[in-house]
């Protein structure tokens, strides 16, 4: 009997851990990622090579909602005083990508119109970001945990299915 399900082969590895990523393997038993490193084709009762791609694991541990840390991790950060930091805003909404997008948009405004277009949309993304950080906990709460679940699986995949576009993109275009 194989170990696992199913074996991805050849992919680009990011894990998360701000490691550089790294070409390998990943090892699926009963929907779970079980192990990751150079494996066995004769360990897997399906193969797929993933050609060099980068594999999604954070989406895809969104979507399947896979435990992110261990119970001795959780043990250890209840006996811990918290000193993060938590920053007011989201990097996506104002760092240097936000930035530079208004820039390009900027750049090719030819009229008031355009230049209105922009400000009302500013507006109303910051608006929509007020709202959801004011609302955010007392809509939590009143949702409970599997509601929140849910929505985290939603993004999850949305995650994955922008990802899996921007390779689909970069493949279109290599092709060109």
């Amino acid at each position: 009997m194989a170990r696992f399900d199913r074996v991805i082969r050849g992919g680009m590895i990011v894990d998360g851990s701000r490691l550089p990523r790294f070409r390998g393997d990943i090892g699926i038993k009963d929907g779970v990622i079980a192990a990751i490193g150079q494996l066995h084709a004769d360990d897997a009762d399906e193969v797929i090579d993933a050609g060099g791609l980068i594999v999604a694991h954070t989406a895809w541990g969104m979507v399947t909602a896979s435990a992110r840390i261990t119970p001795a991790e959780t043990d250890e950060a209840a006996e811990k005083n918290d000193i993060s930091l938590t920053p007011m805003a989201m990097p996506m909404l104002s760092g240097p990508g936000s930035i530079g997008v208004v820039m390009g948009l900027a750049a090719h405004a030819d009229s008031l119109t355009t230049y209105a277009g922009m400000v009302i949309g500013i507006a109303a993304l910051a608006l929509s970001v007020y709202l959801f950080l004011r609302l955010g906990g007392p809509l939590v709460a009143k949702l409970g945990p599997g509601a929140v679940a849910g929505i985290t699986r939603i993004f999850g995949f949305l995650i994955f299915a922008v990802a899996v576009q921007l390779v689909w993109d970069g493949v279109a275009d290599f092709g060109k």
